[in-house]
């Protein structure tokens, strides 16, 4: 009826009307049926390897079929394995043990790639290939052609920091440089070692912050570190606990470290650091899902420390005697774990997550075998940390949240180095770093004659949200912007009589959070991205009026706290996204 000819605009809506009427009336369904074809195994053929070839001394200019035909290399073969070559630059070891695939065994080409991505992963090559070539009726022979990174590089990097709350008087303006060499072929069996040279100075290039303050050096802190790292690819692990669970891993590796460093905190402090840890690194891929987690065991993880305290830092033990206790000598012996796991929603690839937990401690084999007991910290640490991402069509909604706690042991404190920190352009950006907290306590804004600031604590508790979106864009080079919220602060877990209010109290929750606004812009230059951040303190616990909240109606952008000025907004300077 819809394909008879109507002029009139009536006649055409009264048959188009019909129409749907007696399509609803007596709808009709095109059924096609059809019976599934069983794959029949009398057609297959199941292949299984006869060879291996390697190729790993290959350049990014050569061809694979062409390398193939070549007469004039060398060959090391090893039962049914062959590594071609020229130079010998590496030996098979590596090679065989990350390929998945094995002589007389079924071909699989989820182990074929795998195979091919594990060696990728080596830092030894920058590329790998691979080819599949039939043997006879039933085998393959599998080729691998790699092409060598550059064997040895090294780098310097500067980088400069401002520890401020006012950007146009400042205190602090820290330098430092990075001296890196890398060697990514150690040995001939694709082992990597890194050897990284630190230097670093924080400069007094304003005015003292605190009335009465007169004199401050120029040269506040210096510090310099030498860290020396053997990356080996594979679990170096007992025989009697190497199970299917390990083998089945990807990105396997086992790590060495020693470490050095000294910093002078002028007047106040000089530490002294030597480390070392044993540690394994490898990834799970789910097979059902796109989730991947990633653990790091450091089954032994050795830390000495000295600390020299000055003037400057006893004044401040005269006035805080439990700070004492975070600055005494003392060693780290024990071990840590860590996970990652990272995955997309299901139904919504545009969701990701990111979840962490980790744990740390000391002590507790040195207690069980009575050995150093006076000498040792004892404590458990432990961290869990949550993101969400949720991409629209041009903006991000990005979230964290993030707990950790140190629980110390047999009556002692956390040391210094292990506290929790808040502050800076990567957490509540409207406090400078280290200075948030503890709780609600304002002991350390009221000390007199000291521009030493810096807060640390045994808790942390963050959560962050933020709105990204686009402003232009020109070329390779995008202005984007963000709204963010900051929320959190740190505490001692040590009870302490003389500042209750810097020790955490569930009851006390609400009064001690710190709550910071702002906005930032945001200069991506495809490579790196450049972070400027204001924010502004909505809600600051040590703030001794309106329980804690700022007055819209009047906001002031410093107020006095005892014999100091406190600047109520921060603005901050930073490298790639906050989280």
């Amino acid at each position: 009826q819809l394909l008879q000819l109507a002029f009139d605009p009536l006649t055409q809506a009264k048959l188009i009307e019909e129409a749907n009427k007696a399509r609803y009336e007596n709808p009709k369904w095109n059924v096609e049926i059809k019976q599934h074809q069983f794959k029949d195994s009398s057609k297959l053929t199941q292949y299984y390897i006869h060879h291996i070839y390697y190729y790993p001394e290959l350049k990014i200019t050569d061809q694979p079929d062409s390398v193939l035909l070549q007469k004039n290399l060398k060959q090391f073969n090893y039962k049914h394995l062959t590594m071609v070559y020229q130079d010998g630059k590496f030996i098979y070891k590596p090679l065989i043990e990350h390929t998945y695939l094995k002589y007389n065994q079924p071909y699989s080409e989820s182990k074929y790639y795998k195979s091919i991505n594990d060696l990728g992963h080596l830092p030894a090559w920058q590329q790998v290939d691979g080819k599949v070539v039939p043997y006879g009726t039933d085998s393959l022979d599998l080729y691998f052609f790699l092409t060598p990174a550059l064997k040895q590089s090294y780098s310097v990097n500067l980088e400069g920091s401002r520890n401020t709350g006012d950007i146009t008087i400042g205190n602090l303006f820290g330098i430092a440089t990075n001296f890196t060499y890398t060697n990514r072929n150690l040995w001939k069996r694709a082992i990597q070692s890194l050897t990284s040279l630190r230097l670093g100075t924080e400069l007094n290039i304003g005015q003292a912050q605190n009335p009465g303050v007169t004199g401050t050096p120029l040269l506040q802190t210096f510090q310099v570190s030498l860290s020396h790292t053997y990356n080996f690819p594979k679990l170096i692990i007992p025989r009697v606990i190497d199970s299917k669970f390990f083998r089945s891993a990807d990105n396997k590796r086992t790590l060495l470290s020693v470490a050095g460093s000294y910093t002078d905190r002028r007047d106040y402090y000089q530490l002294r650091s030597l480390t070392t840890s044993w540690g394994y690194e490898f990834s799970k891929n789910a097979r059902k899902s796109n989730a991947v987690t990633s653990v790091s065991f450091k089954p032994l993880n050795v830390e000495l420390y000295k600390i020299d305290t000055l003037p400057g830092l006893d004044t401040l033990f005269k006035n805080n005697p439990f700070l004492r206790n975070s600055f005494r000598d003392g060693n780290v012996a024990g071990s840590a774990i860590s996970a990652i796991r990272t995955f997309n929603s299901p139904r919504d690839p545009s969701k990701s997550h990111f979840i962490r937990l980790g744990i740390e401690e000391s002590g507790t084999l040195t207690s069980l075998l009575n050995i150093y007991t006076d000498r040792i910290f004892k404590y458990i640490k432990t961290e869990g940390e949550y993101r969400y991402l949720k991409k629209y069509h041009k903006t991000e909604l990005a979230t964290r949240f993030f707990i950790g706690a140190a629980f110390p042991k047999a009556g002692q404190n956390i040391p210094v180095y292990k506290q929790y920190f808040l502050g800076g352009p990567n957490s509540m950006r409207a406090w400078s770093l280290r200075e948030l907290g503890l709780g609600s306590s304002i002991l350390v804004d009221t000390i007199s004659n000291t521009n030493y600031k810096e807060r640390f604590g045994d808790m942390a508790l963050e959560a962050n949200i933020e709105y990204r979106f686009p402003l232009f864009t020109f070329s390779a080079f995008k202005l984007s912007s963000a709204l963010f919220t900051d929320m959190g602060n740190v505490w001692s877990l040590t009870p302490n009589p003389s500042d209750p209010n810097s020790v955490f109290a569930l009851q006390r929750l609400g009064k001690d959070l710190a709550i910071g606004v702002g906005s930032g812009l945001r200069f991506d230059f495809s490579y790196f991205l450049l972070r400027l951040d204001f924010g502004y303190k909505l809600k600051d616990p040590a703030r001794q009026y309106n329980g804690g909240w700022a007055e819209l109606n009047k906001l002031t952008w410093t107020e006095n706290r005892g014999n100091a000025v406190v600047n109520n907004y921060a603005i901050q300077f930073g490298i790639g996204l906050p989280f």
